[in-house]
């Protein structure tokens, strides 16, 4: 069981990555051809290179043309799991994955491929039970399909200073397209399409009355074999008001 505190931002279903160096106006092309992943080194993912100290920039725009950006970095990798550093302009967060023999798994609510959802003006403490799936499998190839689970306590700090507490689960199946070119200021990507259909229910209680809160989204992922998550687009809908983003890849750094 997981804990992590912070401020919900922007929504982000994401898978964080890299590997290999490329400067933004490089166009360097790399082919889409994921290699085959041995059981016994878990930590291992075409799609999601796991070094200490690689680290990806990201830029990202809502339908407001309100723009964010932020760092995911790896900050330490061990035989069985590693930790993935996301840092905001007024935000740190760390988020614990594992490895398994059949793919990586995100431990922690937001901040990766398991999920994230945003609004500002909301402080919350979420602690995480029950993982199920994984959140990139071990050998990711056009149409394999996979689904992450898990149930969500929450206490939740609204905008009017009242403090809610709250039950739920989220759910993400995810299914693997196919192979696209794709464009981002780190340059041009033959990449894997990712469609995601992340659905997030929770209970709040709020001055005694119970209030359910509710996410869903269509979010599509590209990701570059030996590079990571490029590019996201996402659609959703929460208190009744629909959220859009889109975010790119700027830079990337793999020892």
């Amino acid at each position: 069981m997981k804990t992590i505190t912070g401020m919900l931002l922007k929504i982000s279903i994401l898978t964080v990555l890299l590997n290999a160096c490329i400067s933004p106006s490089s166009g360097q092309v790399i082919n889409l051809q994921p290699q085959a992943i041995p059981i016994s080194n878990p930590c291992e993912n075409s799609f999601f290179p796991v070094k200490t100290g690689a680290a990806w920039n990201y830029m990202g725009s809502s339908e407001n043309s309100e723009t964010f950006s932020f760092t995911n970095s790896v900050t330490e990798v061990r035989p069985d799991g590693f930790s993935l550093s996301t840092t905001f302009e007024n935000l740190n967060r760390t988020q614990e994955w594992s490895c398994k023999p059949e793919g990586l798994v995100a431990l922690n609510f937001g901040g990766g491929p398991a999920g994230g959802i945003s609004t500002q003006g909301l402080d919350l403490e979420i602690t995480t039970s029950n993982i199920s799936g994984v959140s990139i499998p071990i050998n990711l190839q056009p149409g394999n399909e996979w689904n992450y689970s898990l149930d969500i306590a929450a206490s939740l700090m609204l905008p009017d200073g009242q403090k809610g507490q709250g039950q739920g689960s989220m759910t993400t199946p995810m299914k693997a397209i196919g192979g696209e070119s794709v464009s981002v200021p780190a340059g041009t990507f033959e990449a894997l399409r990712v469609e995601s259909v992340p659905s997030i229910n929770l209970t709040t209680t709020y001055m005694g009355l119970p209030i359910p809160v509710s996410f869903t989204g269509n979010v599509t992922l590209w990701f570059a074999p030996g590079v990571g998550w490029i590019k996201s687009i996402e659609r959703g809908e929460i208190f009744g008001t629909s959220i859009n983003s889109t975010i790119e890849l700027q830079s990337f750094q793999i020892p």
